[in-house]
């Protein structure tokens, strides 16, 4: 059996574990001088090629523990007995049906196992974009999958698009799985508020968003079509009529810095912890994020950082928010306090590496399988529609954003009243000498009942008798009422 020195940490040149004689166990003591060399196989979809091959990718990145070593797909054309962990990529695939899986391992006809199992080995799912995107069914491989490798937090191996980290010296990022979040406060320098004052005055442009999808999910376009009603927004790409190619990406960002306020950073789709590089990649440049998505952005970004789209009513009120930003520079210039304190990590794959590396050669972790793959990865609560509320309360402080009703806790002030007011209202009450008043009107009406699982809504249509008669048969219940105090019904 070859092994990993853990002083020289040398794997050999091992570009498949058929060079071992014999499949390494999975879990080691730690405190032996003697490590074996832990092998993973990657299986891609596509042609994306995530990390390097070999032992390096744990070396470089100065993992704890580096006795893994790394195989592709293209060194691997029979048994994959040896390996300790195989990882699953899934790309993109149309709705002609195909594979689902490295025919390698799973026969997509059938959906069995083409080689037996060995007991050791950990079968981990390696997605990076959200439920919707894969036509692949999950259903069919119950109990398949030992371990999850994603941006969700929830993950056996956490892999966001990118992160925060202290500018302290420190390598670690702010890891959004905690509660509390570690975030230091807002707080600005003057010699970095007059920089930040400086800048937004050279800046003669508000909102630029650069974007190729054009119908989404999430039905982002739609809320910057009604955004576009009250502000200039400024969309490059094949959805707009301005363009700044890809193969210029950094005279594009160079013009966000110079130019432009404000960047939607709107995904694609409204799905738990989903934030990709629409966030991490515009927070390197001076610009503000309006981010639009299903995340807790509060988790994964500094508080005042960005602008959530989401936490605003309509696009009127988001648009209102701008403009008044625009014309108090001190107030924008506030929300680049963070760079003083954090900088931005694009580059996860370090960060992915060591963890799976941990967690194979943890003796005291406990097995796991996935009975229900597809639930975690796409159940109804995953992703959610836009909200649009009929209405909403805001404070009278000036502030234009909503009293949210989706926080947990939503954030009321408790009841208290001045004398003032009470006794304005005490008089109102004296004035008013009717008790109860309803406004309801008849007609016919044609009523859209969604059954909504999220992502995919199922529209029911029905006709309906008079408005008066309706599927939630509050006038029975106004009947009731009338017996016992003066209703007066204004309408037809």
């Amino acid at each position: 059996m070859s092994s990993c020195n853990r002083e020289t940490n040398d794997c050999g040149d091992l570009r498949s574990p058929r060079a071992m004689t014999a499949p390494p166990p999975l879990l080691q003591a730690l405190g032996s001088h003697q490590l074996p060399c832990l092998s993973l196989l990657l299986l891609f979809q596509g042609n994306k090629h995530f990390f390097q091959h070999g032992q390096s990718p744990f070396l470089e990145a100065g993992c704890p523990v580096t006795n893994c070593f790394l195989s592709n797909r293209e060194y691997v054309t029979t048994n994959v007995d040896d390996f300790d962990a195989i990882l699953f990529h899934l790309w993109l695939y149309p709705s002609g049906g195909d594979e689902i899986m490295d025919e390698l391992i799973v026969n997509t006809e059938r959906y069995s196992i083409v080689y037996p199992r060995k007991p050791h080995q950990r079968y981990v799912l390696f997605l990076l974009e959200p439920p919707g995107t894969y036509l692949s069914n999950l259903k069919d491989l119950p109990n398949f999958f030992n371990w999850t490798m994603t941006y969700r937090h929830d993950s056996d191996i956490y892999r966001p698009y990118g992160y925060f980290r202290p500018l302290n010296g420190s390598s670690k990022m702010v890891d959004p799985r905690e509660t509390p979040v570690r975030w230091k406060q807002p707080a600005m320098s003057s010699d970095a508020l007059e920089e930040y004052l400086n800048l937004s005055k050279r800046k003669t442009k508000l909102v630029a968003w650069f974007v190729s999808k054009c119908r989404t999910q999430g039905k982002r376009e739609e809320f910057v079509e009604d955004l576009k009603k009250y502000v200039q927004v400024d969309v490059y790409g094949s959805c707009g009529s301005m363009s700044c190619s890809r193969s210029r990406g950094g005279e594009c960002f160079q013009m966000l810095d110079q130019d432009y306020k404000f960047y939607l950073s709107f995904e694609n789709s409204l799905c738990q912890d989903y934030v990709t590089e629409k966030l991490f990649s515009i927070m390197r440049h001076n610009v503000v994020p309006v981010v639009y998505g299903g995340a807790d952005y509060g988790r994964l970004a500094p508080p005042g950082s960005y602008i959530d789209a989401r936490s605003f009513p309509d696009a009127r009120s988001l648009a209102e928010f701008l403009i008044h930003l625009d014309r108090t520079p001190e107030e924008y210039a506030r929300y680049f306090w963070w760079k003083a304190h954090y900088g931005v990590a694009n580059k996860t794959a370090p960060f992915i590496l060591c963890q799976l590396c941990q967690k194979l050669n943890d003796p005291g972790l406990q097995p796991k399988t996935y009975s229900d793959i597809h639930q975690w990865y796409s159940g109804p609560d995953v992703c959610s529609e836009p909200h649009q509320p009929y209405g909403y309360f805001r404070p009278l402080n000036g502030s234009y954003k909503m009293v949210d009703p989706r926080e947990t806790p939503v954030r009321w002030k408790p009841p208290a009243m001045s004398s003032d007011a009470l006794e304005e209202y005490l008089n109102l009450s004296k004035r008013n000498t009717k008790l109860v008043a309803w406004f309801v009107s008849k007609g016919q009406f044609h009523s859209q009942i969604y059954v909504a699982p999220r992502l995919r809504s199922t529209k029911l249509d029905y006709e309906t008798g008079p408005k008066c008669q309706i599927q939630g048969k509050r006038e029975e219940f106004v009947e009731d009422l009338k017996k016992y105090v003066q209703v007066n019904v204004y309408g037809s």
